[in-house]
């Protein structure tokens, strides 16, 4: 079996591989002219691959800034999700704690009004208490009065009796739910009305400081959550006009493939914008040691491709003389083969040629016999 076919398979992967390693150079050197800025001494082709390469690689940074900016919102979303959950235990703990003081302080705060005898602005906030307190009261007398003659004998007096105390039972019981809803509502008003907003050193704002703490934990919550929807509405925004209706995940899914596409396209434009130059080298250009350097390499590069380009041809015409031999031995093989043909139909020629003499001749004696002429 002939090893030509083998060494110029390698001969062609050289060549291959030469040609790829010429390409790299023209790449690298397309992309130090792009980063380098324009030279005076681009003109013509020159500037039209430059241009070129700005106008890909501009899309390019525009993709990979629009994925970046996907990336970063859907994330930043997800935190916001996390920071929800969070926000939601921190408004149970801190309107839990909003409403124990309420209630605890609102009642405290009677008090203190009551036992210091306090003249402050914000006390008529508790005229609705004390009218409440004071109709439990009256309640409780009449019913304490109607329960002394419960046992009154007349029957129709006594089930009047026992009506009345069982209405006045439930009215009571209601007054006195209704009393912790009450406290709440006059304390709200009291800080209206400037509760704790005094002298540091009053007693109402010594009492009302927890009040106030929650009160600033509630504000700054509120304040976390308006920041984080307007957030939230602001990615939400930006992502519908960055993705439309394909979603985030489809959208960058997209733009990954185009950008894919581009660099390809980008690396061709280099090429062939490296290529220009090291095939026409400007004397300004020649002046920057990257581009006598990519020079240097090409004609090196390029001139080991013409030497593995004649190696090549040598095989090939050695294939091709292999071939023609090996076709000249079958045409002079066929050629004996065709000359033993020719000398075995003349033989036999010869032969028919005595038969139809023969034959003639007996012909000839049969006619004789039989007196024809």
């Amino acid at each position: 079996m002939s090893d030509i076919d083998p060494k110029i398979e390698e001969l062609r992967n050289d060549m291959n591989e030469n040609l790829g390693q010429r390409e790299s150079v023209w790449q690298e050197l397309g992309r130090f002219l792009l980063n380098e800025g324009e030279s005076e001494s681009e003109s013509g082709l020159m500037q039209e691959y430059r241009s070129a390469a700005l106008e890909i690689d501009s899309r390019i940074s525009l993709m990979d800034h629009q994925v970046q900016e996907i990336d970063e919102a859907v994330k930043t979303l997800d935190t916001l999700k996390d920071q929800d959950e969070d926000l939601k235990e921190r408004r149970s703990k801190v309107q839990s704690n909003l409403t124990l003081l309420q209630e605890t302080l609102g009642e405290d705060l009677f008090h203190l009004m009551n036992s210091q005898d306090l003249d402050v602005p914000w006390k008529k906030a508790f005229d609705p208490l004390v009218k409440s307190i004071s109709k439990i009261r009256d309640n409780e007398t009449e019913l304490f009065q109607v329960e002394s003659s419960a046992g009154e004998k007349n029957i129709l007096k006594g089930l009047v009796q026992r009506s009345r105390m069982t209405l006045l039972k439930n009215k009571k019981k209601s007054m006195e739910s209704s009393q912790t809803k009450l406290f709440q509502k006059c304390f709200t008003d009291a800080l209206l009305m400037g509760a704790g907003k005094g002298d540091a050193s009053s007693k109402d704002a010594d009492l009302l400081a927890p009040w106030f703490r929650a009160d600033k934990e509630w504000q700054a919550l509120v304040a976390d959550e308006e920041k984080a929807d307007n957030e939230r509405t602001v990615l939400k925004e930006r992502l519908k006009e960055l993705c439309g209706a394909r979603g985030a995940k489809k959208r960058i899914e997209f733009l990954d493939k185009e950008i894919v596409v581009e660099r390809e396209r980008l690396d061709e434009a280099l090429r062939k914008w490296g290529e220009s130059v090291t095939g026409d080298t400007p004397e300004k250009l020649l002046s920057l040691p990257e581009v006598k350097d990519a020079v240097a390499k090409i004609d090196l590069l390029t001139e080991s491709a013409i030497q593995i380009n004649v190696s090549i041809e040598k095989w090939e015409a050695r294939k091709d003389i292999e071939k023609l031999s090996t076709d000249r031995e079958y045409m002079e093989h066929k050629i004996e083969t065709l000359e033993e043909e020719i000398l075995a139909r003349k033989q036999e020629i010869k032969i028919l040629k005595k038969e139809i003499t023969t034959t003639q001749k007996e012909i000839d004696k049969k006619k004789s016999f039989a007196g024809e002429e």
